[in-house]
C-alpha cells in the first residue's frame, strides 16, 4: 500500500523539481490517495485497489497527451490547453 502513496509524491516532488508542476496534478493525485486510504481503510481488497488505480491512471488520456506536448515544448499551444 505505501507503493502507491509512495508513486503519488514521487510524482508531485518530481514534478515540482523539473518545472512542470500545475494544481490540477496535485488535486488528481490528493484525490488518488484518498480514494486508495479510504479502500485500504474499510479492508477491501489489496487487489481491487490496485485495479482501480491501474484503471484510473490508463484512462486518463487527457493528461498523458499534456505530458507529452509538454516534452515536445508545446506547453502554450492550443492543443495544451
Amino acid at each position: 500500500e505505501t507503493v502507491s502513496f509512495s508513486h503519488f509524491m514521487y510524482d508531485v516532488i518530481i514534478s515540482k523539481i523539473n518545472g512542470y508542476f500545475e494544481s490540477s496534478m496535485l488535486i488528481h493525485h490528493v484525490m488518488a490517495c484518498a480514494g486508495y486510504y479510504f479502500c485500504v481503510s474499510q479492508s477491501v481488497c489489496f487487489y481491487h485497489c490496485f485495479q482501480m488505480i491501474f484503471c484510473f491512471e490508463s484512462s486518463n488520456y487527457a493528461m498523458h497527451l499534456r505530458v507529452i506536448l509538454r516534452h515536445l515544448g508545446l506547453r502554450h499551444s492550443k492543443a495544451y490547453e
